[in-house]
């Protein structure tokens, strides 16, 4: 890398680095400036804080646990009456150790134990009064330890003593509270247990003799099981129906076949069956049978008037009534029974009996038959009726059910309660009670005064910040290089008392070994390598405003080059306020003006202060320095003279006062702004910028000048680095 490059890089980097500076140095500077409002206000505030706090009283915290649990230690082990007092939450995001702090904070409790205690406080008039709840809360603290169920109960006081008592009261009367508060619900209970139990048990009586008559009613003994057994007995009587008809149809033919061959119906045929078994009437049909042939014999002999023939005839007469009358005794009715029928034989009566036994068979099934289908359809309309008697079965067992589920769990709560009123049922307990503690928790002392020296250090920077963000002065280089934007090529530092052994403003010509010497030929430095591709030879030094030390930096950066061998030409162009003809001691009426007005040379006007360093002073002071300066004359000049020298260094007059540091500017190669922090103001700076964007002048870069040590920026530390070379420390 060539040093073309190397330079422009290290200039680059330095501004970064001043830009990044320590933000504690510039607090430091911030501080330091204004240190004595800064420090006035520290002293109050911590003397305030000091004050407030050594006149405070003595404050004592005394601290106590209380232990909660869901049930009594006794309702755990009998198990009764374990709902009671419990702790359960009912919002959805609810806390129940919240909910016991609350309680442990509310009236009963804390007048109960401002009582016991007769917690009282001045009344400002000698006397005492008693201590109100809003003023013991504000005193008392109960919070939940995190991730437990433990309480800590904390309160202060001006007594130590009376600090424990409090908490170790209210630790108790909270506990007896909570012991009220369930025994109360136990009451309760049982009372409104007492009040519902002979309703539940008429109500229960009512139903178990509604579900009574409803089975009286339907003869209802166990419904699934009739259910099961009546779907069994129909199966069987349908299989019997079927049985029974196939028996009827085999009877009916038979019946039938023995009325063709005995050629009688089914009545009469159960008649002759009868008259043939009967004797009497076999008896006195015989006798007929034997009159008739008897009669038959005599017709044969005799005529019909023959006394032996009118006798028979009688006869046969008495024996035929005799004959109907036993055989309507026999059928028990009257029917007309022919001879013929009374002469069947031996086979007719076989048959006649044959068919009677088929009739009857035939009835017997024909009953048997009547009997199946009426009993299955008594079946069927049963099982028809069985699921809606199943429903009213179980709405009227359900009512019994949950009626005797009812009383019989209020008869268990009743004795469950009963016994609760004698438990003490608590929800918790004294984890540690409270001892007297010892030492005050305030007023903090220490705590106290650093917070004090905190606020007044807070207080103090920010109306320092307050201060500063007011004043409108570039107090730094940073300041300075923010608002003109330009490349800062050197920061040039005021020693003012720590270098007493400068004896002039020519640092770099009186003392060439002192740091601000080292400074300008930096800033010379920074010029030769400012730009590769266009070399620098006229230079235009000039301010925002008067006092900012254009022409000390004019002069000293004038000798820097020359001390490197470069022939340099000092021109001062400010013609109404000259300095250049003091710093050197030339003449004041041989100068610049005159080589304008063409009355003497540039050989004739100079003088050689130092080797390699031509000094042109102003000369006579004309009535218009412009007309002068803006001319094509001053132009050629200043491209004639960059021609004769390696530099020209142009000191002219601020911006602001005059337009000769523009016109001047038009015509050199660049202008190099001069800004002295502490002297230049913001408003005075923005003027100056726009003024040299507006022109359209090539400005080279910034140098602050008169820069304190305490500036926080890249460049002092040169100044350190030499100070501690010149005495010897490496």
């Amino acid at each position: 890398m060539n040093t073309n490059q190397a330079v422009p890089q290290a200039v680059a980097q330095t501004e970064s680095l001043a830009e990044n500076s320590n933000s504690l140095l510039g607090l430091s500077l911030l501080l330091r400036r204004h240190w004595l409002v800064g420090m006035a206000l520290f002293s109050f505030v911590f003397g305030a804080v000091a004050f407030f706090t050594f006149q405070q009283k003595p404050i004592y915290e005394a601290n106590g646990t209380l232990i909660l649990k869901k049930n009594d230690q006794a309702s755990s082990l009998t198990g009764i009456a374990t709902g009671i007092g419990q702790l359960d939450n009912l919002a959805p995001q609810s806390n129940p150790l919240n909910t016991e702090v609350e309680v442990i904070r509310s009236a009963p409790v804390v007048q109960q134990t401002i009582r016991a205690l007769d917690l009282a406080v001045e009344d400002g008039k000698g006397g005492k009064q008693a201590l109100t709840r809003e003023s013991f809360l504000s005193r008392l603290t109960v919070e939940v330890v995190r991730g437990t169920d433990v309480l800590k109960v904390s309160y202060k006081s001006t007594d130590p003593k009376e600090a424990s008592g409090v908490v170790n009261q209210l630790m108790s009367g909270y506990i007896l509270n909570d012991v009220q508060t369930n025994r109360a619900q136990t009451v309760a209970a049982r009372q409104f247990i007492n009040e519902q139990l002979p309703q539940i048990e008429k109500e229960l009586t009512l139903a178990e003799i509604a579900l009574r008559e409803f089975k009286e009613k339907n003869k209802v003994f166990a419904l699934d099981e009739e259910a099961k057994s009546s779907i069994q007995v129909m199966a069987d009587l349908d299989k019997g129906i079927t049985e029974t008809k196939s028996k009827l149809a085999n009877v009916n033919a038979v019946s039938q076949d023995l009325r063709q061959r005995v050629g009688i119906g089914s009545e009469q045929a159960v008649s002759l069956s009868k008259l043939s078994e009967s004797k009497a009437v076999q008896e006195a049909f015989a006798d007929l049978q034997k009159v008739e042939s008897q009669l038959a014999i005599q017709k044969t002999l005799y005529r019909g008037e023959h006394p032996s023939i009118t006798r028979l005839e009688r006869q046969k007469a008495t024996f035929q009534k005799l004959l109907k009358d036993r055989v309507d005794q026999t059928l028990g009715t009257t029917v007309a029974i022919l001879d013929k029928d009374l002469q069947i034989g031996e086979l007719g009566r076989s048959l006649v009996a044959d068919l009677v036994k088929a009739e009857v068979e035939r009835g017997g099934i024909q009953e048997q038959l009547l009997t199946l289908n009426d009993t299955f359809d008594a079946y069927k309309e049963r099982i028809k009726t069985i699921p809606q008697l199943e429903q009213s079965e179980r709405v009227l067992e359900r009512k019994v059910a949950a009626n005797r589920t009812t009383y019989e769990a209020l008869l268990k709560k009743l004795q469950e309660v009963q016994l609760a009123e004698n438990q003490t049922i608590g929800n918790a307990r004294i984890l540690s009670a409270s001892s007297q503690p010892t030492s005050p928790i305030s007023p903090r002392v220490s705590l106290n005064l650093l917070t004090g020296a905190s606020l007044g250090l807070l207080l103090a920077i920010a109306t320092a910040i307050l201060l500063q963000s007011m004043d409108t002065l570039l107090r730094t280089t940073d300041e300075v290089k923010r608002l003109f934007g330009y490349p800062l090529l050197g920061i040039l530092p005021n020693f003012g008392k720590k270098a007493p052994n400068v004896p002039s403003i020519v640092f770099v010509r009186d003392n060439p070994k002192s740091p601000i010497s080292e400074a300008y030929r930096m800033l010379q430095t920074s010029l030769r390598f400012l730009s590769s591709d266009r070399k620098i030879k006229s230079i235009v030094i000039t301010s925002s405003i008067p006092g900012e030390g254009k022409s000390t930096v004019s002069s000293n950066m004038a000798v820097a080059m020359a001390q490197l061998g470069k022939r340099v030409l000092l021109i001062d162009a400010d013609m109404r306020r000259p300095t250049q003809q003091n710093v050197w001691g030339i003449p004041s009426n041989i100068g610049l003006t005159n080589v304008l007005v063409n009355e003497r040379s540039l050989q004739n006007s100079i003088k050689e202060v130092i080797p390699n360093l031509h000094v042109l002073g102003t000369g006579l002071i004309p009535p218009n320095p412009l007309a002068l300066i803006d001319s094509q004359h001053m132009a050629d000049l200043i491209k004639e003279w960059s021609q004769l020298y390696d530099y020209v260094i142009i000191d002219t007059p601020p911006l602001l006062a005059v337009a000769d540091a523009m016109v001047l500017g038009k015509v050199a190669d660049g202008v190099l702004m001069v800004a002295r922090p502490g002297i230049l103001n913001s408003a005075s700076a923005s003027r100056a910028k726009i003024l040299l964007e507006q022109s359209g002048i090539h400005v080279l870069g910034l140098v602050t000048n008169d820069v304190i040590a305490d500036d926080n920026s890249y460049y002092m530390y040169h100044y350190y680095y030499t100070k501690e070379s010149t005495s010897g420390v490496s």
